[in-house]
């Protein structure tokens, strides 16, 4: 897996993109790199999951990373998760994975669009 994790132009939100089978250890790397970008104004994250792969996680591990975002990142507030729009198998894991972040707090939504997505994020 190869990931990326940027503040965006305008610093209002991170930019993570993730290529290749999602690794939690990753994950959880990332979001510790991406803790001195969350400044001033930047209370958001978009992530690009179009390129990635998810099927080998189970919903527990979905549930974990949803649990732990909070905990790991406490300042992000509001999140847009882009996925690959030939998804349909794997669909349902990725709303699972944006409820456990609503869950935990965390405003989440699931976009086939990197606009769509970049527009909801910044309302």
């Amino acid at each position: 897996m190869t990931m990326t994790v940027e503040l965006s132009d305008d610093g209002r939100y991170v930019r993570v993109t993730q290529q290749g089978a999602v690794e939690i250890a990753q994950i959880k790397a990332a979001r510790s790199d991406s803790l001195p970008l969350y400044f001033g104004n930047c209370d958001r994250a978009l992530v690009d999951f179009r390129l990635a792969e998810i099927g080998h996680l189970g919903l527990i591990d979905l549930d974990n990373l949803g649990i732990s975002f909070k905990r790991d990142v406490p300042k992000c507030k509001r999140m847009a998760i882009v996925i690959p729009a030939n998804t349909d198998q794997w669909q349902g894991r990725y709303t699972h994975l944006a409820n456990a972040h609503i869950i935990c707090g965390v405003k989440t939504a699931l976009f086939f669009d990197m606009d769509e997505a970049t527009a909801w994020l910044l309302t």
